[in-house]
Parts: structure tokens; C-alpha cells; sequence
């Protein structure tokens, strides 16, 4: 029997995947065409096997940067406090250097490619989702099995977009191609920040057409 692993790499949209592939409809429609239905948490990662079936997100840095610090700021972390970060521009430079130890184990210089890619250098995962892209492609996955997404329950409830979401935080588009976060970036992402981060992840924004 195949196995479905959801991989949760933090801040890329896993809460969204992961409440829809754990619903009981979603699983049993799986487990009627002999597909199990695992999550793994944060940092696990299974071995690749022509059974298994992998999944996993990826996410525009920029956002990525702006929503870890919102998620510090909604109180939903304890890093901010920690670190004694005041500021944004204080935790994008402790960010930057690799500092804050929660968030390096993931996002430290190119750890997206060393996740996302094996030890032959070929990609790990069988799909990977766009966050800012994340319904329709669950939605075109789930095709795939005769899933259709209109007909699952799920409840929204759990993944409120907009329950947290300050004036501040309201999404636009902007530089790189994808939802940003439009009165955040416009005050706190100058132009020599988003060269940074473009540079910090120059192979992944390549590679997944997060253009500069």
C-alpha cells in the first residue's frame, strides 16, 4: 500500500495542507485507493521510496521573513521575547546572520535546497505546493485522485486567514511575484533588503522563479 507523507516545513502553508489531507473524508477517499495518509512534523523527513508519495510547500522568502516576525508579533512564538527583538529590522538582522537558532535549523542560508533536495541532488518531493498558489494546486493534487476539493468538508475554522491578520499585514503583490504583505513591505522591505534576501536564497529563488 502507497503512503502519502505531508512534510511540514514551517511558515510555507503546512496547516492548511495538513488540515485538509487529515480530514476523515480526504483520508478514507485515499485509503479506498490504498494510499495512507501520514503527517510528519517539523524536520522529519522519510526515506524515499517508489511507494511513498511525497508532498511539501515552498514559499516566496520574503513573505516567509515577514510571516515568521507576524507570528512572533501575534504572540503564537516566544522568540521575539528571547531574543529581546523590539523591532523588525532587529530580528531581520538577527535572521539574516543565523542567529535565531529556531529558525536556522530551516531557513539558514540555502537549507531550502538542502531540504528539498537528496543526497544525489534530485528533488525529494513527488509535489510541492506554492503557498501563494496553495488552493488551486491542492486542489489540481486531489484531481489527480479523483478528489474533488469542493467536496470535502472541511472547516476553515482552524485556519482563519483572516482572524489574526492587522491592517498592516494585508496582502498585495510585489516584487517577487507572489502575496506580500503590502503595508509591512512598503515601510520595512527596502530594496537593499529584498537584494539580501534574494542573495541569501539566490539557488532556490532561481530555481523556483522567485525573480529578483
Amino acid at each position: 500500500m502507497k503512503k502519502l507523507y505531508f512534510c511540514h516545513i514551517p511558515k510555507t502553508g503546512g496547516t492548511y495542507v495538513e488540515n485538509i489531507l487529515l480530514t476523515e473524508k480526504i483520508k478514507s477517499r485515499f485509503l479506498e485507493k490504498n494510499v495512507v495518509v501520514q503527517y510528519l512534523g517539523h524536520g522529519e523527513l522519510p526515506y524515499r521510496k517508489s511507494e511513498n508519495i511525497l508532498l511539501g510547500c515552498i514559499r516566496n522568502p520574503v513573505d516567509l521573513i515577514l510571516s515568521l516576525y507576524s507570528h512572533g508579533q501575534a504572540g503564537f512564538s516566544d522568540v521575539l521575547i528571547k531574543y529581546g527583538i523590539s523591532n523588525f529590522f532587529e530580528f531581520y538582522d538577527l535572521y539574516m546572520a543565523n542567529d535565531i537558532t529556531e529558525y536556522s535549523a530551516w531557513y539558514c542560508d540555502d537549507i531550502f535546497l538542502k531540504c528539498l533536495f537528496d543526497e544525489h541532488n534530485q528533488i525529494y518531493f513527488d509535489y510541492l505546493f506554492r503557498t501563494d498558489n496553495l488552493e488551486f494546486e491542492m486542489k489540481q493534487f486531489l484531481k489527480e485522485f479523483d478528489i474533488y476539493f469542493d467536496d470535502v468538508e472541511f472547516n476553515l475554522s482552524n485556519y482563519d486567514r483572516n482572524k489574526f491578520v492587522h491592517e498592516d499585514f494585508k496582502p498585495s503583490y510585489g516584487r517577487f511575484g507572489s502575496h506580500k504583505k503590502e503595508r509591512l513591505s512598503q515601510k520595512l522591505i527596502s530594496e537593499k533588503m529584498q537584494d539580501e534576501i534574494y542573495e541569501k536564497y539566490k539557488l532556490y529563488c532561481d530555481l523556483f522563479g522567485y525573480i529578483k
